[in-house]
């Protein structure tokens, strides 16, 4: 029995954008989309993390015996590896994490 289930034998409920179910769940119902808001903000504080993750190593990496974090500072540092093309990788990699913790996840 899913969060949908109420409306399965209304089809004009299906329409209501947003309805109200439960304490914390806000559910939009359009066609067959159901869109769960607890389910968004889990997803988006999982890829946050792993975004958060990927540029705490790459801020760790400036500081090793490699690196010019080192002789240049952290603002340098900092300002170094906020880029877009960084961005751009991190998000990508964020959203392929979770999608394969989401995969795990189901699996088990």
């Amino acid at each position: 029995m899913g969060a949908y289930s109420a409306y399965q034998n209304d089809i004009a409920d299906w329409n209501k954008v947003p309805e109200k179910l439960g304490s914390e769940r806000v559910v939009f119902l359009s066609g067959a989309f159901i869109f769960d808001m607890k389910n968004f903000w889990r997803a988006a504080a999982e890829t946050g993390f792993i975004i958060f993750l990927f540029y705490s190593n790459l801020l760790m990496g400036e500081f090793t015996h490699s690196g010019a974090g080192q002789g240049k500072g952290l603002a340098w540092a900092v300002a170094d590896i906020f880029t877009a093309a960084n961005f751009a990788i991190a998000v990508i990699a964020a959203l392929i994490g979770y999608l394969l913790i989401e995969l795990v996840r189901s699996k088990l």
